[in-house]
This record gives C-alpha cells, sequence and structure tokens, in this order.
C-alpha cells in the first residue's frame, strides 16, 4: 500500500502467491536512497525488489546454509552505499547484499552466551552501523539490540525487556517487534 503524506491512498499492487509480484507473507519493507522498494518476503523465501510505481523489478531467493534447510526474511535495511541486509530468523543470521543481490557476507547472531537469539528487525544507521533487534529463541522471554560494524564485527549488545522492570519499553506480555532509527542515530 502506498500513501501519501496526508495519508491519502495512492496505490497497492500485489496480491497472495509465489509468482513475480505476489506475496506470501511480507515482514519487512526499505527504500533506497534511488527509490526502489525492498520487500522481505518471508512466505516465499525472498526479497523482491519494486521502482515507487510498483512494477515488478526482481527477486533474490535467500542463500540457505546447506540448500535443504528453510529461511525466514523477517527484516530488511539498506545503508548509504545502496547494500542490502536482512536477517534470517530460522538460521540466526545477517545477510548482506550489494545492490545487485550478490551476497557479499552474512554473520550469526548469537546472544553473548552463546545462546541462540532469533533476529526479527534490523536498521542501519547513516554511519553504517548495523542494529539487530533479537528475540530469546529458546522462551521468547525478551529482547536485546545488538551493534554490528558493516561487515558484521560484533560492536555491542544490551536488553530491552528482559526483566520487564520499569524503566524498559516494555510491559508484561508485549514483545518488541521492529526497530526504526532517526537521522541522529537515536534507536
Amino acid at each position: 500500500l502506498k500513501f501519501g503524506a496526508t495519508g491519502n491512498f495512492i496505490k497497492s499492487w500485489g496480491e497472495y502467491g509465489d509468482g513475480p509480484g505476489q506475496f506470501g507473507t511480507l515482514n519487512g519493507v526499505a527504500i533506497s536512497n534511488s527509490g526502489l522498494i525492498y520487500l522481505a518476503d518471508t512466505g516465499n523465501e525472498r526479497i523482491q525488489i519494486f521502482p515507487r510505481n510498483g512494477k515488478y523489478v526482481e527477486e533474490w531467493e535467500c542463500p540457505t546454509p546447506d540448500n535443504e534447510s528453510q529461511c525466514s526474511l523477517l527484516g530488511v535495511a539498506v545503508d548509504e552505499n545502496g547494500s542490502v541486509y536482512a536477517v534470517d530468523g530460522t538460521n540466526h543470521r545477517v545477510l548482506k547484499f550489494d545492490a545487485d543481490g550478490q551476497l557479499l557476507t552474512e554473520w550469526p547472531v548469537l546472544g553473548l552466551d552463546s545462546s541462540g537469539w532469533s533476529p526479527l528487525d534490523l536498521v542501519v544507521s547513516r554511519d553504517g552501523y548495523v542494529y539487530v533487534l533479537l528475540l530469546d529463541a529458546p522462551g521468547y522471554v525478551g529482547e536485546a539490540i545488538q551493534k554490528y560494524t558493516p561487515d558484521g564485527d560484533f560492536l555491542a549488545e544490551w536488553n530491552v525487556g528482559l526483566q520487564r522492570q520499569q524503566g524498559h519499553w516494555c510491559y508484561p506480555g508485549s514483545q518488541v517487534a521492529d526497530i526504526a532509527i532517526d537521522g541522529n542515530s537515536n534507536l
């Protein structure tokens, strides 16, 4: 769906399915500086690319580690240089593609104790840092944010709701599902 700045409906595109321009389950959207729209089509294990007019351009299949497992693309982001990042919740990793869809690198997303946290979404700051929102995969008891360099070097991690204490963003029973960033790199 596309809306104007005042909320007026402009257009929509796509329908349910697995063909070009069709969607399984959408879980992420990002727009590049050049105006291309990248959609994380989780249900079809791919990223689909559209210009602003909504005409299908291409798709990138999610590379699986062993060519047999599934992939869950849950979030997508584009950096200032046109590199595209995606989180794969099933395989606990971040994927980095160039603007032509070639996989440049990938890195695992693990908690500091090497437990299998599940990445849910991500954003890239103007200065290129990658911030990944994680859910605690074993029991979904909390959330964390991890900070990486553009090439996947781990820099920091902080919890944002594990104890559900006053001062955290969450209230009992809630779950953080998305992450956003402003021009000053505030999350």
